[in-house]
């Protein structure tokens, strides 16, 4: 089981240790007062690996990349770049994805995980369809070829590159006129009007984005997440309404916790295995005993069968207090159908958990 071979040669790869690239210039300038638009200043991690190249040394302008082209008036895939979708998506504020990637060789399948070959280049676009009055939620997973610039915002386009000491994440920000996206190695935080609602955007500074992308801990080492095998093939589309609840709920969990929340990973203390493959009960949360004490965790157990209001799991994905949410990153609006789809998936558990009283 993996990906096909996508057969790119080496030499449409960006060559950035000599610091030579080939830029691609905008065909069309938009207006910068073409529309008005809230700014984001956006940063995401910016993680180097021993032995890898400066900051300097790296792509200042994402055209530099030759990933994403701007062309008569969209966003579009470059030549010998592909665009492509996964099951399950991480919820992002609502914010829409355009994935890209660009593979010089054979991928290899190496345990739970495709073991990319040097050179290759993921990105990841994230931006909002845009209405009269701003910003809008929109529901379509699918794969997205381009974006047309009149009717969507572009906030960010994140970089994931391969090289010898391993990978890079690199964070590109865009400009309000929407003409280039500048490398933008610091986290953020800037308030946003979504449908109505306002909040506060954050992007994750480079400890945190570590956390998250470095599904071991102990190792540390960066993996891109949404390209592992499981997103391409076992784990079904949390979204996808018309598969039975539990297998969308676990599935939601993986995407959204178990960069933590696994045998390996950060939060590995909690008890909490939510991978998708872990079939235990109790590391999955069921009738387990919280940890914690505090408001994250108000009542006995992460999950109580048939009753979603007194699982602490419910309490942390309904929060937006940084000390008590979760995830702890990634988003700052609950996931009201995320909430919705874990709420029902407890729903429909049976059993009763055993209270210290009944074991005695």
């Amino acid at each position: 089981m993996s990906l096909p071979n996508v057969g790119y040669s080496r030499d449409s790869v960006p060559e950035i240790k000599g610091k030579k690239t080939i830029s691609i210039t905008s065909r069309r300038r938009l207006r910068s007062d073409r529309r008005s638009f809230i700014f984001i200043s956006v940063g995401a991690l910016l993680l180097l690996a021993s032995g890898a190249c400066t900051r300097d040394e790296y792509p200042q302008t994402l055209s530099e990349w030759n990933q994403l082209r701007i062309e008569h008036g969209e966003l579009v895939v470059a030549q010998d770049v592909e665009s492509f979708t996964i099951n399950s998506p991480l919820f992002s504020d609502y914010a829409v994805k355009l994935r890209t990637r660009q593979i010089p060789g054979k991928i290899m399948l190496k345990g739970d995980w495709y073991e990319y070959p040097v050179g290759s280049i993921f990105t990841k676009t994230f931006y909002y369809p845009s209405i009269s009055t701003g910003l809008t939620r929109h529901s379509n997973h699918g794969i997205h070829a381009s974006i047309t610039l009149n009717d969507h915002r572009l906030l960010e386009t994140r970089v994931l590159y391969k090289e010898e000491s391993g990978w890079i994440a690199l964070p590109y920000l865009w400009n309000e006129a929407e003409t280039e996206a500048v490398l933008a190695p610091t986290g953020a935080s800037v308030k946003l009007t979504l449908d109505g609602e306002t909040f506060d955007y954050f992007v994750p500074d480079e400890n945190q984005c570590a956390s998250c992308h470095a599904w071991n801990h102990t190792t540390g080492e960066i993996r891109p997440l949404g390209a592992k095998p499981a997103q391409f093939s076992s784990m079904p589309a949390w979204q996808n309404d018309t598969i039975e609840v539990e297998a969308r709920a676990r599935a939601y969990l993986d995407v959204s916790c178990a960069h933590c929340h696994n045998a390996d990973g950060a939060a590995d203390t909690s008890g909490l295995d939510l991978e998708y493959a872990n079939t235990h009960p109790t590391s999955l949360g069921i009738c387990k005993p919280a940890v914690a004490a505090g408001p994250g965790a108000p009542y006995a157990f992460d999950i109580k069968p048939g009753q979603p209001d007194v699982s602490n799991m419910m309490v942390r994905l309904g929060s937006q207090n940084p000390a008590v949410m979760m995830p702890e990153i990634g988003r700052s609006l609950v996931h009201v159908e995320g909430h919705d789809l874990i709420s029902a998936w407890i729903t429909a558990m049976d059993g009763e958990c055993e209270t210290t009283q009944t074991r005695l």
